[in-house]
């Protein structure tokens, strides 16, 4: 009777213990919880052709029942799917699709096709059969843009005048969960200034200057990404979207009308023969004239050559003017200038004489440093008497890097008509040049035409070439400078 209830007593443990260790075999085959879930994310609409996927994953030799919500529909969360079937109830049936391929892989993957901005919302993966401590519910945050953000300037076009004041703003329009929030930073020249301004479904900033020429051929650009606002919640992703846009403006190409005008030499007094030549900052470069006040005479060049019949004291106006845009912009600079009367040379003897140049004459000897202000141009020339009027030099225009050599030959003993010719390196062509010198009224004046004669291709015989007529030179002697103050090139 003792031992047959000894026996009872151990097959009862004997049974307890296997179910005991059978309910702890099962609770470590089949666990609940959440391995892995979404990520947070930022699309824009019409951007995504395959849809968004929300990742969800349970161990693949579990037994859960995994559901998705989302928070856009009921703030307090809608289911969305129970385990692998999609509620048909719910009103995004049709756009939403579950992943659950290879079936028992643990795959839980929510896709949304054809996304809206309505979609922009918090998402919930969970496991219906955990419970804590294991790991419950995953979730992430879907931000949908509804645009790129939509960047304007004030800028009418690329060429923008100095000292113009110029705004830049980027407008985005998103939906999300409320708090999360877009954020933008500018680059550019400097100095600007910058603003920001968020709701809970847009983001605004925006960017101020003032023109400086030291901003020219630079752009601004505004970065527009996701901002770490927002994202963190419980049980949820902790990653900020990767997302952004990048608005660069258009170039600034800087112009100016003239401004600080001025006139070289400044003097008191000027002697016949001076060079008076006026200055103007300009971009693009200004066309500048003078006008005589008080005879109403126009100069049209930077210069003019002071003369006899200027002698006194005048009133002068410079000229600048360019067009910016389309806009013509001028300035203008006044000033008096007194000219000195030509002195008189006295003969030896008692009785002296006054000497008046006349109005016209031959001009002297040519050798020396002769200058064209429009178009801009500088000659150096040396004249050999001793070979019947052999001239030869250097000439630069204001396109050209270097001084070209010149060979020629003018009138014996008047300067008054000759010619002479300038090769450019290489294949460039040959350039030939007509001038005629007079002096009137003491001031020696130089006129210069010129053609020149090029062929694309020397690979055809009898090819006609290129001859392109030159823009005439209008030349006055100056002062000596290099390089014409050095010894002649060899003839």
């Amino acid at each position: 009777m003792k031992s047959s209830a000894i026996v009872a007593v151990a097959l009862c443990f004997l049974v307890v213990h296997a179910s005991a260790g059978s309910l702890e075999n099962r609770k470590t085959v089949s666990p609940h919880y959440i391995e892995s879930g979404p990520e947070n994310q930022a699309v824009v609409v019409g951007q995504t052709p395959n849809g968004v996927r929300l990742t969800c994953r349970v161990p693949p030799e579990g037994t859960s029942t995994v559901q998705w919500l989302e928070f856009g529909t009921d703030p307090n969360g809608r289911l969305v799917s129970e385990g692998t079937f999609l509620l048909p109830t719910h009103p995004n049936f049709i756009r939403y699709s579950l992943d659950t391929d290879p079936p028992g892989s643990g795959r839980y993957d929510l896709i949304i096709t054809d996304v809206t901005l309505a979609d922009g919302t918090y998402y919930l993966c969970r496991d219906a059969d955990s419970v804590p401590p294991a790991v419950t519910q995953r979730g992430a945050d879907l931000i949908v843009i509804e645009s790129t953000p939509n960047c304007t300037t004030t800028m009418s076009s690329s060429v923008v005048l100095e000292g113009e004041y110029h705004t830049y703003e980027c407008i985005t329009y998103f939906q999300a969960t409320e708090g999360i929030e877009l954020s933008v930073s500018w680059s550019g020249p400097e100095p600007y200034l910058t603003a920001s301004a968020s709701t809970s479904n847009s983001s605004w900033s925006g960017l101020s200057t003032t023109v400086q020429r030291g901003m020219d051929a630079q752009t601004y650009s505004a970065i527009t990404n996701v901002s770490s606002k927002g994202l963190t919640k419980p049980d949820s992703a902790e990653n900020i979207p990767t997302w952004n846009y990048v608005y660069r403006s258009p170039q600034l190409l800087v112009n100016w009308p003239p401004k600080n005008m001025y006139a070289t030499p400044d003097q008191t007094n000027y002697n016949v023969g001076v060079v008076i030549t006026c200055f103007a900052d300009a971009f693009p470069q200004a066309d500048i004239y003078w006008q005589n006040l008080n005879t109403s005479e126009v100069y049209n060049n930077p210069s003019f050559v002071t003369t006899a019949a200027m002698v006194g004291n005048t009133r002068w106006r410079c000229h600048a003017e360019n067009f910016i845009n389309g806009i013509q912009y001028y300035n203008d600079y006044f000033t008096w200038i007194t000219v000195n009367p030509v002195p008189t040379t006295q003969a030896p003897g008692p009785s002296t004489t006054t000497t008046t140049p006349p109005p016209e004459a031959y001009c002297s000897d040519l050798t020396g440093r002769w200058q064209s202000d429009n178009p801009k141009a500088v000659m150096c020339l040396w004249v050999d008497l001793l070979t019947n009027g052999v001239l030869y030099g250097l000439f630069k225009n204001n396109s050209d890097t270097y001084y070209q050599d010149l060979y020629g030959r003018g009138q014996v003993n008047t300067f008054d008509q000759g010619g002479f010719a300038t090769v450019a390196p290489g294949t460039l062509g040959v350039t030939s040049y007509a001038f005629e010198c007079k002096a009137c009224n003491g001031v020696e004046k130089m006129t210069v035409s010129s053609i020149m004669r090029s062929s694309s291709s020397a690979s055809e015989c009898g090819g006609v070439g290129v001859t392109n007529r030159v823009a005439d030179y209008v030349f006055y002697r100056v002062p000596n400078a290099a390089p014409c103050n050095s010894s002649p090139p060899p003839p």
